[in-house]
């Protein structure tokens, strides 16, 4: 009966080990999924730092490297209002194409549609000009339709918001990435140039 209850203690404890690691892997996985790297997080504050530096300094022109998580975004809010935060277009091919409209100053052809999404102005930001990174994108509604421009408005349900000292444009990237689809992943790595326009920075 004894043996018998050491077997016992001793699957129940091991079967506890068990579960303890289990979970622990688990919760490892969902944290990298919806956390940011220290790298990302780190190349936006510092690129919050460089804006505010140039705007003090005399060049007329500098270059920041980035360095992005997948799918996440970097927008500047120069108003209390949503952003644009993406701009794709979508071409159906179809035969000898002709102009038929004109959207944002452009001549759009049969069979392409340009799709602008939107960022919702982030109650964190309590000042302006503001930077944010946005991590998870939640699709809100749909802001209008047509033949050949869709607008739609997304809010960020992780979000880190630093506050510029100096006026700067309105501006955005974003790193889109399809798993296994190398086609459509953006570089993890990129550079962003400044330049001023009057007093504001003007990032690009």
């Amino acid at each position: 009966m004894s043996i018998n209850k050491k077997g016992i203690m001793l699957h129940f404890i091991i079967s506890v080990i068990l579960a303890i690691i289990l979970f622990s892997i688990a919760f490892g996985v969902v944290a990298k999924v919806f956390s940011l790297s220290d790298q990302a997080k780190d190349s936006f504050n510092d690129l919050v730092k460089e804006v505010n530096k140039f705007a003090n300094s005399n060049k007329e022109q500098t270059s920041k490297l980035l360095i992005m998580d997948a799918n996440t975004a970097i927008v500047i809010f120069d108003t209390n209002k949503s952003t644009v935060f993406r701009s794709t277009t979508e071409t159906i091919e179809i035969a000898d194409p002709e102009p038929t409209s004109t959207v944002g100053g452009e001549t759009n052809i049969d069979g392409t549609t340009i799709y602008n999404d939107y960022l919702t102005f982030p109650s964190q930001c309590t000042g302006m000009p503001c930077m944010c990174l946005c991590k998870e994108l939640k699709s809100i509604k749909l802001l209008s339709s047509n033949e050949n421009l869709i607008e739609r408005e997304y809010s960020c349900n992780k979000i880190i918001c630093k506050e510029l000292d100096h006026p700067a444009k309105s501006w955005s990237r974003f790193r889109k990435v399809v798993p296994d689809n190398l086609e459509k992943q953006d570089p993890r790595r990129s550079t962003v140039t400044l330049t001023k326009q009057g007093d504001k920075v003007v990032l690009e």
